[in-house]
């Protein structure tokens, strides 16, 4: 069957159980109803952009879709979208499908006033998006960092249990020994750092501030940290440092199992002065360790900002062989009143990344 035998189509009210049954043949389980509802459903930002390709039998063999947010470039706000779960059939590959998905996408992109594309890809993906599909990697590098929090629940996945115990100890004191803060901190800040559930309007003062010196990334408002977080049925943990009413900063932390281990993720990171930085992150560690996570990472993409407070809390560097695969953010400029993105102070956390 040639590719001009598929209707190219937006979606229509009813497509979501079959673009369920479509991930779930092409990456398996892992991709719930609920979670589709969010990300275009209850997207406040602007109306779901996608596109499916439906064969004869009237079966969905391919899939492209773009998430809406709001972003800040160069001083001005602007309509963004990051691209997700990209996907044909096992059965239907290599026919021109997803090109074509990509093409009727950008036509409504232009249509809804969206003007930069964003993207995370793997190593697979980055020739086909960068060759064909008019992408552009924008940083070399993702700067991931990591901590181990229990080397003993690390090693368990490769050791017995009374040996993953005692070499996970030495372990300990091996890592403790190699990252230690070439400085000391000044001391607790005068905030306090408790657990919250919702956000309030403070969170928007708190992003204008913080964002004073950004070049670009996606604004952290209160209406998108509500999207983002609390509203998603994925489960977080929201942590703020308050002093009297005012907030200082917050941090957002998931836990999830990955390769047979608890892993513990920094989704989000925001603070004014460096010692409450410090500070959150110390407490989003504990929190993580006293339920069982083994490892923490974080994407922190501004060093300057984060560089100190990632030394203080005993972060290292994770070196790109250790990743399950390479990560690429990228990006396509769907406006020439766009710039590209600077190649450095592009603003990224794990929370643009879907998958935490």
């Amino acid at each position: 069957m040639s590719a001009e035998s598929f209707e190219i189509r937006p979606y229509q009210e009813g497509d979501e159980g079959r673009i369920l049954e479509l991930f779930h043949a092409v990456f398996g389980p892992g991709y719930s109803m609920e979670n589709w509802q969010w990300q275009f459903k209850q997207n406040p930002f602007s109306r779901p952009v996608i596109w499916v390709a439906e064969n004869q039998d009237g079966y969905l063999v391919a899939h492209y879709c773009l998430i809406p947010v709001p972003y800040c470039h160069e001083g001005r706000s602007l309509k963004a979208a990051f691209s997700i779960l990209s996907m044909v059939h096992p059965s239907f590959q290599r026919r021109g499908l997803l090109k074509r998905l990509a093409e009727a996408c950008d036509r409504q992109l232009q249509e809804d006033q969206i003007e930069l594309g964003l993207t995370f890809l793997n190593d697979n993906s980055l020739p086909v998006y960068t060759t064909h599909f008019g992408w552009r990697k924008s940083l070399e590098k993702l700067p991931v960092y990591f901590r181990v929090l229990d080397a003993g629940a690390v090693l368990g996945k490769y050791l017995p249990s009374p040996f993953s115990l005692v070499f996970g100890k030495a372990a300990e004191l091996i890592y403790a020994a190699a990252t230690i803060p070439l400085r000391l901190s000044p001391g607790n800040s005068r905030f306090q750092i408790g657990e919250i559930f919702a956000f309030d309007s403070r969170f928007d003062e708190l992003w204008r501030r913080f964002s004073r010196h950004l070049e670009s990334g996606v604004e952290r408002s209160r209406q998108y940290l509500e999207w983002r977080f609390s509203s998603n049925p994925k489960q977080y943990r929201i942590f703020a440092a308050e002093d009297a009413g005012c907030l200082g900063g917050f941090a957002v932390v998931r836990e999830d199992l990955k390769f047979n281990i608890k892993m513990g993720y920094i989704a989000e990171l925001i603070f004014l002065e460096k010692q409450v930085g410090v500070e959150l992150l110390r407490h989003a560690c504990q929190v993580l360790k006293q339920s069982g996570c083994g490892m923490v990472t974080g994407l922190f993409t501004d060093h300057a900002r984060y560089g100190w407070g990632l030394s203080m809390n005993r972060f290292m560097r994770l070196p790109g062989f250790l990743l399950p695969h390479g990560i690429h953010f990228c990006e396509k400029r769907l406006s020439k009143s766009v710039s590209r993105l600077p190649d450095s102070r592009v603003y990224l956390s794990w929370s643009d990344h879907d998958v935490v």
